[in-house]
């Protein structure tokens, strides 16, 4: 059990690194972005995790934490799905990123306390 709870947060971990180290192939072309909206598309997701992890933490002590890491991860993947259509459609409009960002923080907010609580009880 504590493989896979590590496992999973290894996961999340990397989808964290992976968003710094996408960074600099988001201000190149065709996207272009610049590094402003990019620390914008950091702050937007950290706040969506610290936010979430206040309001969805009840969450994991009531559907189980099996259950809510689950669907956690599920939901992760589907946020970076969500991030790869919209770049490779050079989707140049800034919303739709700023709102795949804060799902994604949401969806990382859920690996934390359910790995802990996973692996521990």
């Amino acid at each position: 059990m504590f493989l896979l709870t590590f496992l999973a947060y290894a996961v999340v971990h990397s989808v964290k690194t992976a968003n710094a180290y996408m960074k600099n192939f988001l201000n190149k072309e065709p996207w272009s972005f610049s590094p402003e909206f990019l620390g914008q598309l950091d702050l937007t997701c950290m706040l969506s995790l610290a936010f979430s992890l206040n309001f969805l933490g009840w969450v994991g002590g009531r559907v189980g934490y099996k259950v809510f890491l689950i669907i956690g991860l599920n939901f992760l993947a589907i946020c970076l799905i969500m991030l790869s259509i919209l770049l490779m459609n050079d989707v140049s409009a800034k919303w739709p990123y700023y709102l795949t960002y804060v799902l994604i923080g949401m969806a990382s907010c859920t690996a934390w306390p359910s790995c802990l609580s996973v692996s521990v009880g």
